[in-house]
C-alpha cells in the first residue's frame, strides 16, 4: 500500500475498554459539555487522554474539533440501562465495519482478526494488540458469539515462593507479584501499613502499563477525597 492509501486507513480505538466506560459514566453524571477537551481529560495523564480523543473521533462520538455528535448523546443516556449493548453495538459495528470486514467472528482466530487489523488500519506491533484487546472486550460487553480461539492466551507461569522476610524475621513492606493459587487470572500485591491491617491490591494478570496510566490518577482522586479534611467534619 503506497503512503496516502495508508494514510486514509482509520486509526481503531486502542485505550483499555475501561476508560471509554468510565468516562461515559462521567458525562452521565455530569451532563456533555458543548465541547470535549482538556478540560475533561486533566485527571489523565498525557498519553491517554490524548488516546481517549482519538477513541472518542474514531467510534464517531466527537468531530475532530471535540464537538460532540448525536451518537455520544445516544451512548451516554443508555448507560446503565438495558439498552446499553445495543446501543453500543451499532455504534461499534459502524465503527469497525472497514476494518473487520466479512471476518466470521464465531470462528476466526486471533491471527486472523489481527490481519485485518493490520491490512485495514494503522496499527502495529503494541498498539494493534491494545486496538485487538479493545474490538475484543466490546464484543464482550455487548454479548456477541465470538471464537473461542480469541481467548486463548499464554498462561503465565509463576513459580510458588514463600514471603520474602526481612531482617528480624518480619516481614517486608511490599510483596509484589503474589497470584492467587486457584485463579491464574489475576495477581495479587500486598501492602503493609504500620499498626493498620495489609491492603491488597488485585489486578488482572495482564494488567500493563497503558492500565496503570489509567488508573493512577483515579486512585488518586479517591485518597485525595478520602482524607480530606471536610470528610471528618
Amino acid at each position: 500500500m503506497d503512503a496516502e492509501g495508508e494514510a486514509s486507513l482509520p486509526k481503531p480505538a486502542y485505550i483499555p475498554l475501561i476508560a471509554l466506560d468510565n468516562f461515559v459514566a462521567r458525562l452521565r453524571a455530569t451532563g456533555i459539555p458543548a465541547v470535549i477537551g482538556s478540560n475533561l481529560t486533566q485527571t489523565i495523564s498525557g498519553g491517554t487522554a490524548s488516546a481517549l480523543m482519538s477513541a472518542l473521533r474514531f467510534l464517531g462520538l466527537v468531530d475532530q474539533s471535540g464537538t460532540p455528535q448525536d451518537s455520544l448523546r445516544k451512548l451516554v443516556a443508555a448507560y446503565d440501562t438495558d439498552r446499553w449493548k445495543d446501543v453500543l453495538g451499532d455504534l461499534v459495528d459502524r465503527a469497525y465495519a472497514d476494518i473487520i470486514g466479512d471476518l466470521d467472528l464465531t470462528t476466526a482466530t486471533r491471527s486472523m482478526l489481527d490481519d485485518r487489523f493490520r491490512k485495514n488500519s494503522k496499527v502495529a506491533g503494541q498498539v494493534l494488540d491494545k486496538a485487538a484487546r479493545f474490538y475484543l472486550g466490546a464484543l464482550e460487553k455487548m454479548q456477541r458469539p465470538v471464537s473461542p480461539h480469541f481467548k486463548v492466551r499464554k498462561a503465565r507461569t509463576v513459580a510458588p515462593r514463600k514471603p520474602a522476610r526481612a531482617m528480624g524475621g518480619k516481614p517486608s513492606h511490599q510483596q509484589e507479584g503474589e497470584t492467587n493459587p486457584t485463579d491464574s487470572n489475576v495477581q495479587r500485591i500486598r501492602l503493609q501499613l504500620l499498626d493498620k491491617p495489609d491492603v491488597t491490591i488485585t489486578l488482572p494478570s495482564d494488567f500493563d502499563a497503558a492500565d496503570w496510566t489509567f488508573l493512577k490518577p483515579i486512585l488518586e482522586a479517591y485518597i485525595a477525597r478520602l482524607t480530606s479534611p471536610d470528610r471528618s467534619t
